[in-house]
């Protein structure tokens, strides 16, 4: 009996123990979670702050890098614009420089040489030297400007005394002669015999007593023109539009038509015409 109440009394008592150190356990896990909660909170911040501030860090230097790129691009076209528009400009001035030398030169000739380039053969290749010098040089308007001054100072019209200044092998682009043209409708007496002409315009002209022999027309309008006494002899014609356009007394013996267009064209046949 006495032996069972000992046994009783030390199992109450480790009992007592067991229940003594699941409390101080409990309690002492309780103080130690409180305690790492804390910094455990601050940490995650910390690594959230730290993430965020190297991303925003990232996207930054990503902005940076695109904003001085578009600098160095925008720098870039500024600077390539800048040389276009140098370029343009120093080449605009050169040939000003040369269209001015041209007219100066060609002009003490004429008055050196009693208003013709024509009457001494050796003044007259040198005016063709200088014509056609010029003319490599300088672009569609300028050479419009140097037909425009050979046809009124009287170079480029055959008269009983005088020929023509040869013009041959000259090469013109994108030429408008209704510019030249007098009241931008009438080019009588003009004589560009063997030049080449490209993308040339002669709508709506009167042409009277006008020589374009062995000359080349290539994609160019003579849409109600009126022609008369003209001569187109061994000229060669590629994509020309003849379209309403009157014929009287022209001559295109030995003439050269690839695609060309006489839509509507009148051709008098009593007046001489031959095609």
């Amino acid at each position: 009996m006495i032996l069972l109440q000992e046994r009783a009394t030390q199992t109450d008592q480790h009992r007592s123990r067991y229940r003594a150190f699941d409390s101080f356990t409990v309690k002492d896990g309780f103080q130690f979670l409180s305690s790492m909660i804390l910094p455990l909170m601050l940490g995650i911040f910390t690594v959230v702050i730290t993430f965020h501030q190297q991303k925003a860090a990232q996207e930054q230097r990503l902005e940076d890098r695109n904003e001085s790129r578009i600098q160095r691009e925008q720098e870039l076209y500024i600077a390539v614009t800048q040389n276009e528009a140098q370029s343009k400009a120093l080449k605009a001035r050169y040939q000003d420089d040369v269209l001015v030398a041209y007219v100066k030169e060609i002009s003490d000739l004429l008055k050196e040489n009693n208003g013709s380039l024509t009457n001494n053969s050796i003044i007259a290749i040198i005016a063709r030297a200088k014509t056609l010098n010029a003319v490599r040089q300088l672009d569609q308007s300028r050479n419009t400007q140097i037909i425009r001054f050979l046809y009124e100072a009287r170079q480029l019209t055959v008269t009983q005394e005088l020929s023509a200044l040869d013009f041959s092998t000259a090469e013109h682009h994108d030429i408008d002669f209704r510019d030249l043209a007098i009241n931008k409708t009438k080019l009588p007496k003009i004589s560009l015999n063997g030049v080449f002409l490209k993308n040339a315009t002669f709508i709506g002209i009167e042409m009277e007593n006008v020589n374009f022999s062995s000359a080349e027309f290539d994609n160019t309008s003579f849409s109600s023109t009126y022609l008369f006494n003209v001569i187109f002899s061994y000229t060669r014609f590629i994509n020309v539009n003849f379209s309403s356009a009157e014929f009287r007394s022209v001559n295109f013996s030995s003439a050269e038509l690839n695609n060309g267009s006489f839509h509507l064209a009148r051709l008098n046949p009593y007046s001489g015409s031959t095609i």
